[in-house]
């Protein structure tokens, strides 16, 4: 696994601390009997290093397999972007970080991670005065539901709830009533569970998945899953639920004919929802129908 800090890769010591040009910034995570994914560590000021400007995190994996007479190698990659701007005012910012050391990973069928918001106002944490509301996704027209048990800060999350991935949001409220005037922000967070013996693969086409921005240039990404045994490349016979959302979680293929209350083989995102979405990223959920 190789990481990169924008276009310049980021090294570490034999510690799995990050040295040369990005010294004493990250911590190396590699996969142990608790947790199955590599990952990286942020531990200092990354606005600094990167004066000021946005960072792109990008991750590269490379995978060999043995194949008749040679090995065919290919790589693996996505990005993370960390958006840096001026402090202004008394914004408000939420996010979900791991409330134990699994990491949002899930190894064994009874295993459970927890999820915890936490509410910041500039640099301060608030403590007092919250209210939570947490959803997990689902095949509903919002693409959501919400956890109705679930008032507190910290969320539990077990294996029986997760099929291979699954994604929990929180909304962070500073007045009991939790409408949408106090609303202080919310947070995205993606649980994995690697002991489900199930997996899709998209098969994207192209494989990168990208979309242009020049009109020109490629404007659709069509999938067509397929339902696996982990570990096999034999089909199961299934057909997908998809789901489509912004970056703000807000469902995006609202349409009759493609909707995720419609049980499809394949499905197309094109340059057009990139657009809905606001000229950024977009998720695909895909949920295999049993």
């Amino acid at each position: 696994m190789r990481f990169f800090f924008n276009d310049a890769e980021i090294t570490f010591n034999s510690a799995g601390k990050s040295d040369g040009l990005f010294a004493g910034l990250f911590e190396l995570i590699r996969p142990s009997s608790t947790q199955l994914y590599w990952g990286l560590r942020i531990v200092d000021n990354l606005a600094e290093a990167s004066r000021f400007a946005s960072i792109v995190i990008r991750m590269v994996g490379q995978m060999t397999a043995r194949a008749e007479a040679s090995d065919l190698t290919n790589g693996y990659q996505a990005s993370y972007s960390i958006p840096v701007n001026p402090y202004t005012g008394t914004a408000y910012r939420v996010s979900i970080k791991a409330g134990d050391e699994k990491r949002f990973s899930l190894s064994s069928p009874t295993d459970s991670c927890l999820l915890e918001a936490v509410a910041k106002q500039g640099n301060e944490t608030l403590t007092k005065g919250l209210y939570y509301k947490w959803y997990r996704a689902a095949n509903t027209p919002t693409g959501w539901e919400q956890i109705t048990s679930a008032t507190g800060k910290t969320l539990k999350v077990s294996a029986a709830d997760v099929d291979c991935t699954r994604d929990y949001m929180v909304e962070v409220y500073n007045d009991s009533s939790m409408s949408k005037d106090n609303l202080l922000g919310y947070d995205f967070q993606v649980v994995i569970d690697g002991s489900d013996p199930y997996d899709i693969d998209p098969h994207p086409s192209p494989e990168d998945a990208g979309i242009d921005e020049d009109e020109n240039g490629i404007g659709s990404v069509t999938v067509t899953p397929q339902l696996v045994l982990r570990g096999t490349t034999t089909p199961i016979e299934s057909k997908f639920y998809f789901t489509l959302k912004s970056a703000s979680g807000v469902v995006l293929n609202t349409e009759e004919n493609r909707n995720n209350t419609n049980a499809l083989s394949t499905f197309t995102v094109t340059r057009q929802d990139c657009i809905k979405a606001g000229y950024s990223n977009i998720s695909l959920t895909i949920q295999s129908v049993k």
